[in-house]
């Protein structure tokens, strides 16, 4: 199977185009907390609690478009 990724070596915006973010995001939180051994962190340090939100998936929009149209 042949696949075209749409931003090449852009891994976050390929995962955004094929809508598969939230999915991975999700599982690397999963892992860390599952075997936090596994990973490095400075001494006296661990995984840092951190949520994730599909807000993320948003692009803002340019301002350039925004001034293009008023009523946006």
């Amino acid at each position: 199977m042949r696949l075209q990724c749409s931003n090449e070596n852009k891994r976050w915006l390929d995962l955004v185009h094929f809508g598969m973010a939230d999915q991975m995001m999700k599982a690397y939180g999963k892992r860390v907390k599952t075997n936090p051994q596994a990973y490095y962190f400075p001494a006296g340090k661990g995984p840092t609690p951190a949520s994730y939100t599909n807000i993320r998936l948003l692009f803002p929009t340019p301002a350039s478009e925004v001034e293009f149209n008023s009523y946006f």
